[in-house]
């Protein structure tokens, strides 16, 4: 999968309705930069299990952040499509949330700014519209998972899964993470996974080539990443927006697991 792929994962926005496919969204605000909006931008969202690719029909997708009112949640049609349009993007951070019986619920962090807005003017320009892969896992393959480095999972505290790449999408190795709390204090149990990113390896000290760490029971709240590594600049992918190299900030939410990522140079 190619980066624009990739970032697509977990680019989020508030949105307008549109009844293509029978699907719909709204408009959102919390405004970061006081520029003006740009274009409407058409989007069609994908939902699809993190393993075997199947679509996600039914599935609950909730606008956390910014807020947009009481009417903020949407279901995907049979084939695991949310089709909308942003009539007013603007530069903000967004927090979605999908829940589906079976699955883990996620929380999709991510941003609209200068370089998300310039990714997608070359899609559009070529298609027309901009296509988003959203992924996420059953609670039972996620445990599993877990289990293999020796984790329970407690459904009071929250998890967040991370993913380190690099502009051609590889993923990125031999970074320490660190979590922190509001207060500065460590939050939470770093878990890396092994290369193939088949089970967690207990003996890492940091990520293997899989670029890929997930956290486990963080008490819910906003949380800070930190990776610790001299030779990289690690900055926003799909994520929050951070004016910190090789850091940026996280929402945490009980009993729910939260993508995040950065792309490293």
């Amino acid at each position: 999968m190619n980066r624009v792929s990739l970032l697509a994962l977990s680019l989020l926005v508030g949105c307008a309705k549109d009844t293509t496919d029978g699907d719909s969204s709204s408009d959102s605000g919390d405004v970061i930069d006081t520029a003006p909006a740009a274009d409407p931008v058409t989007m069609k969202g994908y939902f699809e299990d993190g393993l075997n690719g199947n679509a996600l029909k039914n599935a609950s997708i909730c606008v956390e952040e910014p807020d947009i009112g009481d009417d903020n949640c949407y279901e995907t049609n049979n084939k695991g499509i949310l089709n909308w349009t942003w009539e007013e993007p603007k530069k903000t951070n967004f927090i979605l949330k999908f829940e589906l019986a079976n699955y883990i619920p996620t929380l999709f962090t991510g941003r609209y700014a200068d370089d998300i807005a310039e990714v997608w003017a070359e899609e559009i320009a070529a298609k027309g519209f901009i296509e988003l892969i959203y992924s996420t896992f059953t609670t039972i393959g996620v445990d599993q998972v877990l289990g293999s480095g020796g984790v329970t999972r407690d459904d009071t505290k929250g998890h967040v899964l991370l993913n380190l790449i690099t502009p051609s999408g590889f993923g990125v190795g031999n970074i320490k993470v660190q979590v922190t709390d509001s207060n500065g204090d460590t939050a939470g149990q770093v878990n890396y996974f092994n290369a193939s990113m088949s089970s967690i390896d207990s003996s890492l000290k940091g990520t293997s080539a899989s670029g890929t760490t997930v956290i486990t029971n963080i008490e819910p709240g906003e949380h800070t990443i930190t990776l610790v590594d001299d030779a990289r600049t690690c900055t926003p992918w799909f994520s929050w927006n951070s004016d910190v190299a090789n850091s940026v900030q996280v929402p945490v939410q009980a009993g729910t697991m939260t993508r995040t990522g950065l792309v490293c140079q």
